[in-house]
Formats: C-alpha cells, sequence, structure tokens
C-alpha cells in the first residue's frame, strides 16, 4: 500500500488518458503554430516526465503525424517514420524554405502525399526580427510555386487533402499567379485561398463545406458556378479588401443561367465583399438559402451614389428588407483622435425564417468628412419613401443626427405592425415628436409598446405629452427607458419644477419606466456640428 501512495500521479494515469493529454497538446487547426519555438519546448517537457509517457507518446503515430517543414531536417524524418502510415498534417512558411530545408525535405514530403490530408502554406511579406516589422519583398521562389502546382496537377498523388490553406499575406496584389485546379481533389473539405488564381472547377460528387477565397479575379457568374458545384456547403466567404477605384472590384455577368436558384440546403454563414451591389444581387438571387443562415455582405457605392440605391437598384434587395420582421440600423459616429473606418452605413435585418442579413455600405468620398450628416439625413428620407414594411416588429436606429419630424413621422407611418423602438442619437426631439398625432387624426405605430431613449439627450416634457396622448388614442407605451442627467437633457425651458413633475408622470403613465446616467456621447468624444 505504502508503494502505490508513494507513486507520483502522473504515472497512475491509464494509457487512454495519457494519449488524450498529449494530442490535446497540438494545434490542430493552426498547423503554423508548429513552427512557434514554445511547441517544441513543451514535447520536451512531457518527454521527460517519465519513460512510461515517453512510450505512450513512441506508440501513438498522430502525435507524430504533425509537421512544420521549419524544423531541422533530422526531427521532420524522424516524425515521418514515426508517423508510419498514418495521415500527415503539414505546415511550411517562408523560413522553410530559406533555411534550405524545403529544398532537401522536399522529396521525402511527396513521397508521402498520398498521405497528406492537411496542408498549411504560409508566406509573409513582413519579417519581424528583434520585434521590429521589416518588409520582405523577395518574390515567392519558383521552386514553391512549382511543388504546389505539383499538388494540384491531375497526376498529383495528393487525392487524401481534405484541408488546403493557402496563405500568401498581401500578395494577391502584386503576384496572382495559375497555380492549377481544385478537380482533382476529390476529399477536399476546406479550402482557403485568397491570393492565388485557382481554376475552380470541382470534382463530382464535391465534398467541399468550407471556402474562403479572393475574388479580385473572379466574375459574379464565375462565384456562382463555383457554388452550384459544391453542394454541401456549410461557411462561405468571398473576400476582396477595399478599393476606392471601382473599376478594381469584381465586376457584374451572368449567362443566364438556370431559373432556379441554387439549394445550398447546409449553409450557415456567407460573407461577400468588398464588391459593387449589382455584383451582390446577382450572387444572392442565384441563392436558395436556408432558415437562419447569417449573411454578411460588404458594399462599394460608385461615386455619388445614394446609401439607400442598393435597396431602390434591387428588386431582391427591397424585397428582402420589406419582409424583415426586425432591422437595426446604424451610422457610424464621429469621435476625436480616431480615423473614421470608410464604411460607416451598416444594416442588420432579419427575416421571418431566421435569415439574417448584415450589409455594411461604404463612403463613396472618405475626405468629405461631414458630408456623411447630410448622407445619413437623406437615407432615413430614403427609407421613409421605401413604403409600408408591414412585418417589422423591432427596429433600432443609432445615428449621430435624424431628419425633421415630418420625415420620420411618414417612416413611423410605415411600420404598422411595430412593437419596439430603440434610439441612439444626439437630440431625440425631432423623433419623439414624429411619434405623435402631428394633426393626423391618430399617431403612427399602432402597436408599439415599448421605446427605448437610453443615450440620447431629449426633454421629459415632450416625451411625456407624446406618451399621454398615445395613451388617450388607445395606443399605449407600456415600456419607456431613458437616461436622466440634468446637465445634460435637450432643455428649451430648464425649469426644474416642471422638469421634475414630467419625469414623475412617466413613472406614472407607463408599467415599466427605467433612468440611467449613461449617454451615447460624450463632449470628450463626439466632434460637435
Amino acid at each position: 500500500m505504502s508503494a502505490i501512495i508513494g507513486t507520483p500521479a502522473a504515472l497512475k494515469l491509464p494509457a487512454e488518458l495519457v494519449t488524450i493529454i498529449l494530442r490535446h497538446l497540438i494545434p490542430a487547426d493552426d498547423l503554423q503554430a508548429l513552427a512557434d519555438p514554445k511547441f517544441s519546448n513543451t514535447w520536451r517537457c512531457l518527454g521527460s516526465i517519465c519513460p512510461s509517457w515517453r512510450a505512450i507518446a513512441l506508440k501513438d503515430p498522430y502525435l507524430w503525424s504533425h509537421i512544420h517543414l521549419v524544423w531541422p531536417k533530422h526531427v521532420v524524418m524522424r516524425c515521418l517514420e514515426r508517423s508510419a502510415t498514418s495521415r500527415i498534417f503539414l505546415g511550411i512558411d517562408k523560413d522553410s524554405f530559406y533555411s534550405g530545408n524545403f529544398v532537401q525535405i522536399i522529396e521525402f514530403i511527396s513521397y508521402a502525399l498520398p498521405r497528406i490530408t492537411h496542408l498549411d502554406i504560409e508566406w509573409r511579406r513582413y519579417d519581424q526580427p528583434n520585434g521590429n516589422l521589416v518588409m520582405d519583398d523577395r518574390p515567392v521562389p519558383h521552386q514553391v510555386w512549382a511543388w504546389i502546382s505539383r499538388v494540384l496537377s491531375r497526376k498529383s498523388p495528393a487525392t487524401s487533402l481534405s484541408r488546403l490553406r493557402f496563405q500568401f499575406f498581401d500578395r494577391d496584389l502584386h503576384e496572382p499567379l495559375n497555380v492549377g485546379t481544385l478537380r482533382h481533389l476529390p476529399q477536399l473539405s476546406d479550402f482557403y485561398c485568397r491570393s492565388l488564381v485557382l481554376n475552380l472547377a470541382l470534382q463530382k460528387p464535391c465534398l467541399l463545406t468550407k471556402v474562403d477565397i479572393g475574388i479580385r479575379n473572379l466574375t459574379s457568374q464565375d462565384v456562382v458556378s463555383f457554388l452550384a458545384m459544391a453542394p454541401l456547403l456549410e461557411h462561405v466567404k468571398l473576400f476582396h479588401p477595399h478599393e476606392h477605384d471601382r473599376f478594381d472590384l469584381s465586376q457584374f455577368e451572368s449567362n443566364g443561367g438556370s431559373p432556379f436558384p441554387i439549394n445550398l440546403e447546409h449553409l450557415k454563414t456567407f460573407q461577400a465583399g468588398w464588391c459593387l451591389d449589382v455584383f451582390a444581387e446577382h450572387v444572392m438571387r442565384s441563392i436558395s438559402f436556408p432558415p437562419s443562415a447569417k449573411i454578411t455582405l460588404r458594399i462599394s457605392r460608385p461615386d455619388m451614389a445614394p446609401v439607400m440605391e442598393i435597396f431602390f437598384s434591387s428588386s431582391h434587395f427591397e424585397t428582402t428588407l420589406r419582409s424583415s420582421v426586425s432591422l437595426s440600423i446604424i451610422v457610424e459616429w464621429f469621435q476625436r483622435d480616431r480615423a473614421l473606418s470608410g464604411h460607416p452605413f451598416l444594416f442588420k435585418f432579419t427575416l421571418p425564417d431566421g435569415i439574417h442579413y448584415h450589409i455594411e455600405i461604404d463612403e463613396w468620398d472618405s475626405s468629405y468628412t461631414y458630408g456623411r450628416i447630410q448622407e445619413a439625413r437623406s437615407m432615413f428620407l430614403a427609407l421613409a419613401s421605401l413604403g409600408p414594411l408591414p412585418q417589422l416588429r423591432h427596429i433600432a436606429i443609432s445615428s449621430r443626427t435624424l431628419p425633421w419630424a415630418t420625415s420620420l413621422h411618414t417612416l413611423l407611418n410605415n411600420l404598422p405592425a411595430i412593437e419596439e423602438i430603440v434610439v441612439r442619437t444626439r437630440d431625440a426631439t425631432s423623433f419623439i415628436a414624429a411619434l405623435g398625432s402631428r394633426n393626423s387624426p391618430s399617431p403612427p405605430c399602432p402597436c408599439l409598446r415599448k421605446l427605448d431613449l437610453r443615450g440620447s439627450k431629449f426633454d421629459p416634457r415632450q416625451l411625456r405629452n407624446v406618451v399621454v396622448e398615445r395613451g388617450d388614442s388607445n395606443y399605449r407605451l407600456e415600456e419607456v427607458y431613458v437616461s436622466i442627467d440634468q446637465q445634460r437633457l435637450r432643455l428649451s425651458n430648464p425649469d426644474p419644477v416642471t422638469l421634475s413633475a414630467a419625469i414623475r408622470n412617466l413613472r406614472s403613465i407607463t408599467d415599466q419606466y427605467e433612468e440611467t446616467d449613461e449617454y451615447w456621447t460624450s463632449s470628450s468624444e463626439e466632434e460637435e456640428e
């Protein structure tokens, strides 16, 4: 008994549990992490725990199947040997080549191509010696391109590849090269490549479930044709960097196509952009999305095009917006000592079947900073002219400025089913006024029950009057949320007696009334007009 009590805890663990612990330490999702010296140090420590742990590790081929060519040649060769016949996960980077390892080892790796299931090649344009970022403009060596072409060739033995990642950072602007096709990779399920020009023809049946590709050299028809060959897709990302010159963006092209949309019934996330609205519209109407899919689009506007142009020029996006049940509109605010993003307009809306849209729209002239104020106002006017949104239940608006109450009243009259409104703005006076009848027989938004103005400046007396008026019209507001700060309220008459009375009235005429002292903006963060 004393011998058992004195045994180290590590020696008491079953071999199966030790194997799980060791496998857990391998960065299987990021093969480039294998090049980090911390990884080899971890292995040295584990190997020195006890002979039994080392014996268990030596008997598990999986632990030796994760290889990076930056390692010394003898280490790579040992791993190839100990991995036996198990599948191989291989990482290659720029240091693998300039250390001489790539040239010395690549033939041995090529013999093992039928066993390679995961291949990750990374080539950065920057080095970081001693913590300093230094540009490296040396072109990718022809030996590397030749080997990639060999892997993707028709006679390639790499038929087991299921995950392929080409990460040639920043090269997409300088070195687009045609290096092969995906047609000869029948097991491919995960593909990442934003920089190389590839023939995107796929083998049938296609097992691809995750794709992240650059679309600089692709038309909208190329994208549609590619998606049609991959019915099992779950995650799609079509990447293009933002371009001030719109002619550098991927172009719209259609061959007429099938009258029936592509059914991607397994799709969970779809991202595209930056792109023009006609490109996005063609791709979107060509796909049948399953319920609960999340769609993200980044739209670049032609010069002088209005923010709402995407919804007025495309019947697909107009119809989609009209059928939404939840809508959020966010206009980026100006802040001191903070650069503008250049894509300040965001629309988020959800359809009845749970499909969620996230659409970012850029600024056609980012140098005209304060033009955004007028653009935001024009955007709300255009939204009001869109007509009724009969299914909309929830709307949230965050914008530094809002248009006049008359325009907002027109917008609110188009929301017959709205139940909850959230507004974040510098001055909510026009919006509160728009909630009243304004000489109409009755106030807008007859189903409105919850109003959230937290973070917005307002006059409690104006809000009280509107809440009372709506109650008298049987359009009672049940929940009101506001921010109260005597120094930050928007007051035309700072009479504390009437102000306190208005606040007391708001508490008594609603079922739920909540105050906070937080504001969306402050004088230290916000640029004044």
